[in-house]
């Protein structure tokens, strides 16, 4: 049984004018019927994927404040720095990791304590005379020694460097004092 109903409706999808047989008539055609349905799919599936990453990083969260100890991922993402950026911390002797096998793991307590002590910076007033100081070059050219030795020497031996500009400075005492010894 066919309707005699004409009623002028706007397309949900288009915007367009048409005729609709029925009251329930929501798109002009069935182009626009499936695109529309399409379009609603899609904003289901993104919402249910924006639900699950939400709950995952809010999970994430909770098990970092739980936790006594931390990966380097977890950690630097408590501090919301980089894990290369973390590495440079650690390199830099600010945070104490230890070393479970192929795991490194950080305590939680000293990544909570990191930014209470203020770094201690040297103003470039107290550094030493750069005429009292080698560059890496200048000692590999003097002492025949590689770069990768005296970069494990200065380390092993703890001499205090610093860099100025594109160049590491050592001062000479301190390196020749440690060569000294060597020989």
């Amino acid at each position: 049984m066919s309707s005699n109903i004409r009623i002028e409706k706007v397309c949900e999808y288009c915007r367009k004018i048409f005729i609709a047989k029925t009251t329930k008539t929501r798109y002009c055609d069935l182009k626009c019927n499936s695109r529309a349905y399409k379009a609603i799919q899609r904003e289901a599936k993104l919402q249910v994927s924006s639900l699950t990453m939400k709950k995952e990083v809010q999970e994430f969260d909770a098990s970092i404040t739980k936790k006594d100890f931390l990966s380097i991922d977890e950690a630097a993402k408590l501090l919301g720095v980089s894990r290369r950026t973390f590495y440079r911390i650690i390199d830099h002797g600010e945070i104490i990791i230890k070393k479970l096998g192929r795991r490194t793991i950080v305590r939680r307590s000293d990544v909570d304590t990191y930014f209470e002590f203020p770094d201690i910076i040297i103003p470039d007033n107290k550094l030493p005379d750069l005429n009292d100081c080698y560059t890496v070059n200048e000692m590999h050219d003097r002492f025949g020694i590689s770069n990768g030795a005296l970069y494990n020497l200065i380390r092993r031996e703890q001499i205090p460097r610093f860099v100025k500009g594109s160049h590491t400075y050592v001062i000479k005492a301190d390196i020749e004092k440690v060569l000294m010894k060597k020989i």
